[in-house]
């Protein structure tokens, strides 16, 4: 198959008519096929394993936490999507939580430090 008939086909995909779907409906099942596509399709995960510099964690916590974005940045960093998703999710956790689970956690407590350099607000309002 040549790209344009890829091309041709995936467009009259996307335009036929699908009982019950609106195109609003039908974009947004597109956009998360793609979206799971790329995700699994790889990429160099090179640092995956590797400790992560201040540098970094600044980056990826200057950026929204979408879907795209932590694709875009494992990418960049060659780590895998679930090193970002964890970042964000340890960023958000309250003082409390990061105590109780993870009170002697290397990268935690980086993750902890950069967030509060970027004076971000986690989940349950304490910045301590």
């Amino acid at each position: 198959m040549t790209q344009n008939e890829f091309k041709g086909r995936l467009v009259a995909l996307v335009n036929s008519e699908v009982e019950d779907l609106s195109p609003h409906d039908k974009t947004a099942i597109a956009k998360k096929i793609l979206f799971e596509f790329e995700r699994d399709a790889g990429h160099s995960e090179d640092n995956k394993g590797e400790p992560w510099s201040d540098d970094e964690l600044r980056v990826v916590l200057s950026v929204a936490p979408t879907h795209e974005n932590m694709l875009r940045l494992a990418r960049a960093f060659k780590r895998g999507y679930g090193s970002i998703e964890q970042i964000f999710r340890w960023a958000g956790q309250s003082e409390k939580r990061i105590e109780t689970a993870r009170s002697e956690d290397a990268f935690v407590q980086q993750i902890r430090r950069i967030r509060k350099e970027l004076g971000w607000r986690s989940v349950g309002g304490d910045t301590k």
